[in-house]
């Protein structure tokens, strides 16, 4: 007839002094019984937030938990402990006492990430490159391309040649270039002989240098097609190139002799 109750517990019967379970007393002298209580079973739940998964812990009313123990790893992110809301505002304590279900929630604290940049110096663009602190970036993957010139390879801000780099900070990092080998052809139209050019991409030759002299004509100077009207002099190389020379045959007199 005698049911206490206890938030959490389910009432367990009476006890004795010694112990004993019981449900009547005859009554010879005062006596105390005692209550017997089962906690109640609950769940604690890990919500992880994308990593590796937690199991359920089955636990007691008033039982007490350590969540420190249960801590889990994220890449590139810090454990910053468990909350009691899916939002993540309140803040668990680390040792805790069941009262009923509960779910926790992991919150991370993503790692530092840090910015690669690329001057290629004016040849095809690449985009910035982002990674954590700590990790490293393999430049080897990044070749951009520019007309007339061969890439090769990155340098650092000293100038020093590098293939990879461990992120500590950000970093910009230049493209250097070896520019291409080219000819330039002199045509002369004639039997005079102006030696092959080598020359690179990008050269600037100055042609006043070449100005060439013949036996009754006079030089019009340098063209850039045969059929071209008007003079170059100068010209910038982005291949193998070919001026041709011009020339202005001078006037023929005739010496008519009269013998009478």
């Amino acid at each position: 007839k005698y049911n206490p109750t206890r938030e959490g517990y389910e009432f367990g019967g009476w006890v004795d002094e010694d112990g004993k379970p019981i449900i009547e007393i005859v009554l010879g002298e005062d006596v105390t019984v005692r209550a017997i209580w089962t906690a109640n079973e609950h769940t604690l739940k890990f919500i992880t937030n994308g990593v590796t998964v937690i199991e359920d812990v089955p636990v007691k009313y008033d039982q007490t938990i350590n969540l420190t123990n249960y801590v889990t790893e994220l890449d590139h992110f810090d454990f910053d402990g468990w909350y009691a809301d899916e939002y993540l505002t309140q803040k668990m304590t680390d040792v805790i006492t069941i009262k009923g279900d509960l779910t926790v929630h992991a919150k991370w604290t993503e790692h530092v990430k840090l910015t690669v940049s690329f001057d290629t110096d004016g040849a095809s663009t690449i985009e910035d490159v982002e990674d954590y602190i700590g990790e490293t970036v393999d430049l080897t993957k990044y070749n951009p391309t520019r007309e007339g010139y061969e890439f090769s390879g990155w340098v650092d801000e000293d100038g020093t040649p590098i293939t990879e780099i461990v992120l500590g900070e950000d970093v910009t990092v230049k493209a250097t270039w070896e520019a291409n080998d080219y000819t330039l052809f002199f045509e002369t139209g004639c039997d005079i002989v102006v030696d092959n050019l080598p020359v690179e991409y990008d050269d600037e030759i100055d042609l006043t240098q070449y100005e060439l002299t013949r036996e009754h004509y006079d030089f019009n100077g340098w063209y850039e097609s045969e059929g071209s009207t008007t003079p170059i002099t100068e010209i910038k190389i982005t291949g193998d190139t070919t001026v041709y020379a011009k020339w202005t045959e001078h006037k023929m007199f005739t010496v008519s002799f009269d013998t009478d």
